[in-house]
């Protein structure tokens, strides 16, 4: 796997409190930068959020009570599902913080640990506006916002606000995930360089068509991988991921997320892909060409609805 490459934040977003801080986009900037459109009635083409943060063991406590109360604003502000108009309340289908610790090699355990903890964001939002909302909101009314800066500044490895849309799924249906705390998750992100892009397309369409032949969501299905959420992530990559107006790298980001019902849940997709999956093969190259971040296994849900 590649070297794990933090993400370029200027320091002029990080302190304006238009971009990120008190954090303000109109819908129509959030619109912008969604390199695939919202579709109505299914999930592909939603908007999310993704962000990774590398964190000492020092710094643990702080960061828990800090997502801690980023979790009782998003249970507070936000609404679970399709319904009503963003300029309602924020409308999100997924939304959760994994945790645990970062391993030396994300694909071998038996290296040990690097002694950092990982928090893993993964939201899906109904439209750009819920984005826009929920970034508003975020700013009027979760007192951690005037953190966000700093901490992104000090312990920040990706991240991208509206800039990737759904791209694969396991379904066709669009609708909330039921995700609980404890579950163990996959992370996977790639930074691609646009002369590969429909190769990579066609993998990860494949994987797409692997997962819906051979995992279910939720805990039926006893000749199935157990899920709770899974997406492929897709969008234009930014310079400055808080600031749309600093432009674009010219790569693709595609962003793996997955939730499983229990830990042999992640272990059997992993022998699944091996043993059935025609692709896989292919996984290792890819991911010592492409990935900025993984993990697998080690991280499980923290925060979520």
């Amino acid at each position: 796997m590649a070297n794990v490459v933090r993400t370029p934040l200027s320091a002029a977003a990080l302190r304006r409190p238009a971009s990120y801080v008190g954090a303000r986009p109109s819908a129509r900037s959030v619109r912008r930068q969604c390199a695939v459109r919202a579709s109505t009635g299914g999930l592909v083409g939603k908007p999310t959020i993704h962000m990774v943060w590398r964190v000492p063991a020092e710094d643990e406590a702080t960061i828990d009570k800090y997502w801690k109360t980023h979790e009782e604003f998003m249970k507070k502000t936000h609404v679970v599902g399709e319904f009503g108009e963003a300029s309602s309340a924020p409308r999100a289908l997924e939304f959760y913080i994994a945790k645990g610790k970062e391993l030396n090699d994300p694909m071998d355990p038996e290296k040990g640990e690097s002694g950092n903890l990982l928090y893993i964001m993964s939201e899906i939002y109904v439209a750009p506006e819920d984005v826009a909302g929920h970034m508003k909101v975020a700013g009027e009314e979760w007192e951690g916002m005037a953190q966000m800066g700093d901490y992104m500044a000090k312990y920040n490895v990706a991240a991208q606000i509206g800039t990737c849309g759904v791209f694969t799924c396991l379904t066709d249906e669009s609708k909330a995930f039921d995700i609980k705390r404890g579950e163990p998750t996959i992370q996977v992100i790639w930074r691609v360089p646009a002369s590969d892009e429909k190769e990579v397309d066609a993998f990860w369409k494949s994987h797409e068509a692997f997962m819906r032949k051979t995992h279910v969501m939720g805990k039926d299905g006893a000749d199935k991988v157990h899920l709770t959420s899974f997406s492929i992530n897709k969008g234009k990559e930014l310079n400055d991921p808080m600031d749309p107006e600093q432009g674009e790298t010219g790569n693709f980001l595609y962003v793996m997320s997955e939730s499983y019902v229990a830990p042999e849940d992640v272990a059997g997709h992993m022998a699944t892909a091996e043993s059935t999956w025609s692709e896989f093969s292919k996984f290792p190259d890819f991911m010592e060409k492409y990935a900025i971040f993984a993990q697998v296994g080690a991280a499980s849900v923290f925060t979520t609805f």
